[in-house]
């Protein structure tokens, strides 16, 4: 009897603590890689260092040669949580259905996606995000976004702030109808939280071969679908995309060519990694922001 009655007050004491654990969303990340192991490791140590609440975490990527392929077998042993999925030999075909199965073949309800020039900058609590998401019931949280950004930098522009609402200490929302450049833009795979069943329709109808041509073709569709609906972001942005160079042939996107592919694989090959903690929240003029790298021992 008394063994009884301990174990229900045992049962008690951890019930509420059972139903936080049971509360707590989480949300996947599919990431995409092509010759970068350099600029993947520096995003996947940013992850390290700065995200939590996140689910499961696949990077999808595609090799060149076999060179490249041993730094993406090195960065697997340096990340043991991180899923890889390799594309095959006909990268075209398998793109879409990579995609597809690393997005929504998961218990989590939401998604981000992520490019390996992308890195975090700031702490992120995913799923004290999704909170706000709900909240507020918002179309996406722009971790990208932040009222510092005043450039476009893939328009080669000014970006003017849209008229923004503050909703509570450091979460800010805005109507994408009412933005330009970037705050205009609610389809993007550079690391913004989104309910996988508000998009899953449109990427299963959707053709799409690359990362570049999922961006573009996934935002074309918002012109007539969500341009009325709000996104949030937090006043200095939580990641940065460095285009430091160039690796796909889908389109013309502006970039820096400061290191071709083959130079940052030596630096990796040579025990070299980009230094990430000068990057630490530091306030850029725009969403892809040219940088002078520097690197350090891994």
């Amino acid at each position: 009897m008394f063994k009884n009655i301990k174990n229900f007050f045992l049962c008690l004491l951890f019930l509420p603590i059972l139903a936080f654990a049971q509360q707590e969303k989480k949300a996947d990340l599919v990431a995409y890689s092509f010759d970068r192991p350099l600029q993947l490791y520096a995003f996947l140590e940013s992850l390290d260092y700065y995200v939590t609440g996140l689910g499961d975490v696949i990077v999808i990527y595609r090799s060149s040669n076999d060179e490249f392929e041993k730094a993406y077998t090195e960065i697997k042993e340096f990340f043991p949580s991180i899923v890889f999925w390799k594309q095959g030999s006909n990268p075209a075909a398998d793109f879409k259905p990579l995609t597809l199965k690393a997005t929504f073949d998961s218990p989590h309800d939401y998604i981000l996606f992520g490019v390996d020039d992308t890195v975090v900058k700031d702490f992120i609590d995913v799923s004290e995000s999704i909170e706000q998401l709900e909240k507020y019931n918002a179309y996406g949280f722009y971790f990208r976004q932040g009222l510092h950004l005043t450039k476009s930098y893939t328009g080669n522009c000014m970006q003017p702030l849209p008229p923004y609402k503050t909703l509570e200490e450091d979460l800010y929302s805005w109507h994408f109808n009412e933005g330009k450049c970037n705050w205009h833009y609610p389809n993007s795979v550079d690391m913004t939280l989104y309910r996988k069943k508000d998009i899953e329709g449109v990427l299963r109808k959707l053709k799409y071969k690359a990362p570049n041509t999922f961006e573009g073709s996934w935002a074309l569709t918002a012109l007539h679908t969500v341009m009325h609906k709000t996104g949030l972001c937090t006043k200095i942005s939580k990641v940065i995309n460095l285009p430091i160079n160039k690796v796909q042939t889908e389109n013309s996107n502006r970039h820096m060519n400061s290191y071709d592919t083959y130079e940052l694989l030596s630096m990796f090959n040579n025990d070299l990694k980009m230094d990430i903690l000068p990057l630490f929240r530091v306030k850029n003029e725009s969403g892809h922001c040219e940088y002078l790298l520097t690197f350090v021992k891994k």
